[in-house]
């Protein structure tokens, strides 16, 4: 018994997402650990499912963003068969009239009513919730056991308990589930189901164990103790009620689905084809070659927010964009006053720390000084309420002219800074040489080439880093362009790449340049520019900004949103994103994209062997599967996978948010990032990687690759490729 409790415990938690904390807020497909099984499989769980009403579809059928084509497309893909024409009313009749979904719980507290005079699950949420906020709200709770934690200062009575403390949390577990009589069969599905009624605690330990040497939380938490501990709640309440588990009474398990699914997922799967042939149609036509001399180059993150940007620049001027992951090749780790900020892709390991110095100054100086107290109160749980009594009357002013006149009291975000880098002069060549091979940047080039990262400067908003670079982990992408810019400037650096067969002329410089997100400004952070070329910059940003405000939801103009501490939607993110596109800038370029794809350059005359395509599919197009899922499942299902309305967060310092005074920790995205006024104004898609390269590049790049493989196997992603 005690191997399959152990089992089962292992199998459950392949639910669990990985949960970033607050300071590096990283978007990641919730459901991750299923991706090895088909798609529909996972979404139409009774558990979690996780595809929109046909109501929902059936509004996007009547406003022509789904057509009867559309259907028949869908209907011959997910059943094979093809329906006629004229048949189609009769099906969509169908599909509105189905059955509604019910899903009893096969947890044994729903099979009591209540307990205490409260619902039964709710009384042991309850619990947990007070144990977990109080327990991580320790500040040494790194040092302190959570089991013997719960045993010592558990808020219920558990003296029937007591033999459970000198157990393993495995036989304690076995030794429940006995007691409880719930049949070995059905433990993995109810180890599941305890788990997604914690949800968002037990994929914050999830992450912990995935990532016990990170430099914010670092150690390890037993995700078990979670179902040690919903079990002796349940166990209690058997004690006092006199029943048992009762298995003619439970719900179907987890892992099972809902037929009536399929017509959901045939809608899905219609509107996505509608997307997918559009954006087929958008990619025909004309494509021109690099211009042997244009006046700028710019060099963004792929982010989808950038692609308004490209393409506002290349119509304001003689302009040249590329796209790369905003790390730009650089990754490490950076200290600073508030303490380790991760400047790398959650799938790759930074080996170096990096350290900044700032300017020795006594304005520098005492900013730091009073930033380390304001950082120290707001980890600790009750001390930003004693600041606040102390110091907020001093904020008041202030914060209430920075409301009313923001542009006036606009921070300049330059930073006065100089990073000491420790990569080595071939770590150096490494990364400036895959950066410009990959974009195919190694001719052409212009006296200005801008490396441009990107950060939203929104304030007064726990998600903040949800919305910068999540190839920066969750960071600003600045220290990145900086440190790139000063290898690609360097004269021993270029004489490696020339002979490497990259010839950057001397004239040539790299500056580095910092997209703000929330206003659309783009400013330069070191270096000179010309008048002519800060023209075309302005008049970009502007037509940019007049283009957003047309679609931000709202009534706050865009120029207010950045500095206001009460505006609960400063910006829209990456909402919307659907494709990512690799490939050079001449198959997209003169196209709007309306800000909803990534655009990933790519150069097939640089890639002989498939390697750099091959490290696209493995990294960037993954990223952007995460990126597009947590948007999906935030918004199809935002009760478990959201991260509820930002109204209402308390912040548990240093962790994430609690939405109310007592919840789950809330997982996911906001409802204002996917929502408005109870409306989804995302509108979840899976994603489409667009490729143009050679077929048999393609093929090898496809087989080099196989977390890629599995995604596009099992039908996370589409794939839509254009040969070369």
């Amino acid at each position: 018994m005690a191997k399959k409790t152990l089992k089962a415990i292992q199998e459950s938690r392949s639910i669990l997402m990985e949960y970033w904390p607050l300071q590096s807020y990283i978007a990641t497909n919730p459901l991750w650990g299923l991706h090895k099984r088909p798609f529909f499989d996972v979404v139409s769980q009774s558990s979690f499912c996780s595809l929109m009403d046909v109501e929902y579809y059936y509004r996007k059928y009547k406003t022509k963003l789904i057509t009867k084509d559309d259907l028949q497309k869908a209907i011959s893909l997910v059943d094979d068969c093809l329906i006629e024409h004229d048949a189609l009313d009769s099906w969509i009749e169908a599909s509105l009239k189905q059955a509604a979904i019910s899903s009893p719980s096969i947890l044994f507290a729903e099979q009591v009513d209540e307990y205490n005079f409260q619902n039964t699950t709710s009384w042991i949420k309850e619990r947990l919730f007070v144990l977990f906020r109080d327990y991580y709200g320790l500040e040494n709770y790194k040092d302190v056991d959570l089991i013997t934690y719960w045993y010592k200062n558990n808020n219920v009575h558990l003296s029937v308990l007591t033999s459970l403390s000198s157990m393993s949390a495995e036989d304690a577990i076995t030794f429940l589930v006995k007691k409880l009589a719930i049949p070995e069969s059905i433990l993995p599905s109810y180890f599941k189901a305890i788990y997604l009624k914690v949800y968002g605690w037990a994929s914050f330990m999830n992450w912990r164990n995935q990532h016990i040497n990170n430099p914010w939380i670092p150690g390890k938490d037993p995700c078990e103790a979670i179902i040690l501990f919903w079990l002796s709640y349940e166990f209690l309440v058997s004690l006092d009620k006199k029943i048992l588990y009762q298995e003619s009474l439970a719900g179907v398990v987890i892992d099972e689905k809902f037929p009536s699914l399929k017509y959901n997922y045939i809608w899905q799967t219609a509107f996505e084809l509608h997307y997918f042939s559009q954006l087929t149609e958008k990619l025909t036509g004309g494509f021109r070659s690099r211009s042997k001399h244009v006046d700028a180059q710019f060099i963004f993150c792929i982010d989808t927010r950038s692609e308004g940007f490209r393409r506002h620049l290349e119509n304001a001027d003689n302009i040249e964009t590329f796209g790369y992951a905003g790390f730009f090749g650089a990754i490490f780790n950076i200290e600073h006053e508030d303490g380790v900020s991760y400047q790398a892709p959650a799938l790759v390991k930074a080996t170096h720390t990096m350290s900044v110095i700032k300017k020795n100054n006594f304005f520098n100086r005492v900013s730091a000084d009073f930033k380390k107290i304001i950082v120290f109160c707001k980890k600790q749980l009750s001390a930003p309420f004693a600041l606040f009594e102390m110091a907020g009357i001093w904020f008041l002013p202030f914060m209430i002219f920075k409301t009313i006149q923001p542009n006036l009291v606009r921070k300049k975000k330059t930073l006065s800074m100089h990073i000491v880098n420790t990569f080595s002069e071939e770590e150096k060549f490494k990364a400036s040489y895959n950066l410009l091979k990959t974009i195919g940047l190694v001719n052409f080039f212009s006296k200005d080439i801008f490396i441009c990262a990107h950060q939203s400067d929104n304030i007064n908003n726990a998600f903040q880093s949800s919305l910068n670079c999540g190839a920066c982990g969750g960071n600003s992408g600045v220290p990145n362009a900086l440190l790139m810019c000063d290898i690609l400037n360097s004269v021993t650096i270029r004489e490696k790449l020339k002979s490497s067969g990259i010839d950057i002329p001397k004239e040539s410089r790299f500056i580095p340049a910092c997209h703000h997100t929330g206003d659309d400004r783009l400013e330069i952070l070191k270096g000179d520019v010309n008048s002519k070329m800060k023209k075309s910059i302005d008049v970009a940003a502007k037509n940019l900004r007049k283009e957003k405000s047309q679609s931000l939801p709202g009534i706050s103009p865009l120029s207010q949103r950045e500095n206001n501490w009460s505006e609960l939607i400063p910006e829209l993110g990456l909402i919307n994103n659907t494709a990512i596109i690799i490939g050079p800038r001449a198959l997209t370029h003169n196209k709007d994209f309306q800000r909803r794809v990534f655009l990933h350059s790519y150069d097939v005359e640089q890639d002989h062997d498939g390697e750099i395509l091959t490290a696209i599919l493995s990294a960037p197009a993954i990223v952007a599967h995460w990126i597009s899922s947590q948007y999906y499942f935030s918004t199809v299902n935002p009760e478990l996978f959201g991260a509820g309305n930002k109204a209402i967060h308390n912040v548990l310092p240093g962790i994430g948010v609690l939405e109310g005074n007592l919840s789950d920790l809330k997982v996911g995205l906001p409802l204002q990032s996917t929502h408005f006024r109870s409306e989804p104004i995302h509108e979840p898609r899976r994603i489409i990687i667009v490729v143009y390269a050679k077929k048999e590049i393609l093929t090898k790049a496809i087989n080099s690759s196989p977390i890629f493989k599995t995604l596009l196997d099992n039908q996370w992603i589409y794939l839509k490729h254009i040969n070369a």
